[in-house]
């Protein structure tokens, strides 16, 4: 609990927002210790997290969102974050599969078919 009112304590220094990197390092802790740190403190509605910042929560918040409204706040930001990334994924389907290049010679041309095939292979299109 000491080092949660301590993490709480620095956030508040950061009224503009704070990335969960700088926190760590300023808390001198690792990484993923910031974001418990972070999380739990959220959790709490002391804290919020907009776009990768991290700030001292509004007075509102904290009495609106509770356990549940956190949680469902928290499926909705990744539910968007799952529409991004496909819609993010089917535009580079899109671009691979209407590549109309025509390589300069022979070699030039392998090349890009294995490049072809090395990113339809990675985004699970073939």
């Amino acid at each position: 609990m000491e080092k949660l009112s301590k993490a709480e304590g620095l956030l508040l220094q950061f009224p503009h927002g704070i990335k969960a990197v700088d926190f760590a390092r300023k808390l001198g802790v690792h990484r993923t210790q910031a974001y418990d740190y972070l999380n739990s403190l959220e959790v709490r509605g002391k804290a919020r997290n907009e776009r990768g910042l991290w700030f001292p929560a509004d007075k509102k918040v904290k009495s609106k969102l509770g356990l549940f409204g956190w949680l469902e706040q928290r499926a909705e930001r990744k539910k968007r974050e799952e529409l991004e990334l496909r819609a993010r994924m089917a535009a580079r389907r899109e671009l691979i599969d209407n590549v109309d290049k025509l390589p300069a010679n022979k070699s030039s041309q392998l090349q890009y078919e294995e490049y072809l095939h090395k990113h339809r292979k990675r985004y699970g299109l073939e």
